[in-house]
C-alpha cells in the first residue's frame, strides 16, 4: 500500500500533469495532492464529478464524467468518457456530450489487478434503476434536507423493498455512513453468493447432461444386441438403434436448451439486482451527506441511455402542461 501511495504521489510531476499545469499556467508552487486508501468496488460503471466548471472556474456549473467499468479507465485515458454539465441553480443540463465506450477496466481477481474488456453492447443503452426508484431516492433527498433524517422513518415503513428499507431506516438510526455502505455491500454480497450458488448447480447439470446421454445411449445398446437374434434376422435393429441414439440428443438437449439458458438467466437477474442495490446505496449515502436533490437527481441520470432521459423529459414535460 506504501509503494502505491508514494507512486501516486510522484504522479502528480509525470509528463502529462506537467503539460498540463503548463498549459493551463498554474502556479507549480500552489500544487497539492491527497492520496485516498479505501476499499476496492467492483464497480459496473464509475465516473467523476466536478462542483465547479475546471475549464471555466464557473462555480455555478457541475461537471460530471462517467464510463462503464472502474475508474481506471478514466483517469487512465483509455476511454473518451461521457460528459455532462449541470447548472446548479435550475438543474439543467446545459451540455452533454455521450461517447461512444468500446473499452471498459474490470477486476481481475478478488487478490487484485485489473483488466480492459470490450463494453457489452446490451449494456450502453439499458437503464439501471427504474423511473420509480430514481424518483423515490429524490423524494427522499428532498425530505431529509426540508424535515432532517428522522423524517425519513414514515417512509421506510412505506417501502414494499425490504432492502431499500433497511437502507433507510440505517440512516435514520444516524449510523456512521461508512457502517451504513459496509452493511449494505455486504447483504449485496451474500445475496449475490446465494444466487451464484443456485447458478453454479445448472452449470453442473448442463457439463453433466451429454454425459447422461451417452451413458443412455451405452445401455440402449447394450439392451438391443442383447434381444438380436441372429435366426430371426434384424428387421427391427434400426427402430431398437434410434431409440437407443435418441438418448444422446435429449442429454444435448437439456444441456444447451435448458441448463446452459437457466444458468446465464440467473447470472444476468443477479447482476442487474446486484447493480439496482449498488445504485441505491449510493442514493441513500447521499442523502445521509445532505446533497441537493437537484444533483441526486442528475446524479442518478447518468445511469441511465440517452433515449431513457430524453423519454423522462418527455414525460416530465406533458406532466407539466396537464
Amino acid at each position: 500500500v506504501v509503494k502505491f501511495i508514494k507512486e501516486c504521489w510522484a504522479s502528480l510531476y509525470n509528463d502529462r500533469a506537467i503539460f498540463y499545469r503548463r498549459e493551463k499556467n498554474f502556479d507549480e508552487r500552489s500544487i497539492s495532492i491527497a492520496v485516498v486508501v479505501q476499499c476496492m468496488v467492483s464497480a459496473q460503471k464509475a465516473g467523476v464529478m466536478f462542483t465547479s466548471n475546471p475549464i471555466t472556474n464557473d462555480y455555478n456549473t457541475v461537471v460530471l464524467e462517467a464510463a462503464w467499468g472502474l475508474g481506471e479507465a478514466i483517469v487512465s485515458g483509455i476511454v473518451t468518457p461521457d460528459n455532462l454539465w449541470i447548472d446548479k441553480r435550475t438543474g439543467e443540463v446545459t451540455t452533454e456530450y455521450i461517447s461512444e465506450k468500446e473499452t471498459m477496466v474490470v477486476r481481475l481477481s478478488e487478490r487484485g489487478g485489473t483488466k480492459e474488456v470490450p463494453v457489452p453492447e446490451e449494456l450502453r443503452e439499458a437503464p439501471v434503476l427504474t423511473d420509480g426508484e430514481r424518483n423515490q431516492l429524490v423524494d427522499l433527498a428532498q425530505i431529509a434536507r426540508k424535515d432532517g433524517l428522522l423524517a425519513l422513518e414514515e417512509k421506510a415503513n412505506e417501502q414494499e423493498d425490504p432492502f431499500f428499507k433497511q437502507a433507510i431506516m440505517l440512516i435514520v438510526d444516524a449510523n456512521d455512513p461508512d457502517r451504513v455502505r459496509a452493511t449494505l455491500e455486504n447483504d449485496i454480497e451474500c445475496m449475490s453468493d446465494r444466487h451464484n450458488a443456485a447458478a453454479a448447480l445448472y452449470d453442473k447439470a448442463s457439463a453433466v447432461s451429454p454425459a447422461f446421454g451417452m451413458v443412455g445411449t451405452l445401455v440402449g445398446l447394450i439392451n438391443m444386441l442383447q434381444k438380436m437374434d441372429p435366426t430371426s434376422g434384424s428387421s427391427t435393429i434400426g427402430k431398437d438403434m434410434g431409440v437407443a441414439l435418441i438418448t444422446t440428443l435429449y442429454g444435448c438437449i437439456l444441456a444447451h436448451m435448458l441448463f446452459g439458458p437457466v444458468a446465464n438467466n440467473l447470472r444476468i437477474r443477479d447482476a442487474d439486482e446486484v447493480l439496482n442495490k449498488m445504485i441505491i446505496v449510493e442514493g441513500i449515502t447521499c442523502i445521509q451527506a445532505g446533497e441537493n436533490p437537484k444533483m441526486l437527481r442528475e446524479k442518478l441520470l447518468t445511469f441511465v441511455s440517452q433515449k431513457q432521459r430524453e423519454k423522462m423529459a418527455d414525460g416530465s414535460s406533458g406532466g407539466g402542461e396537464a
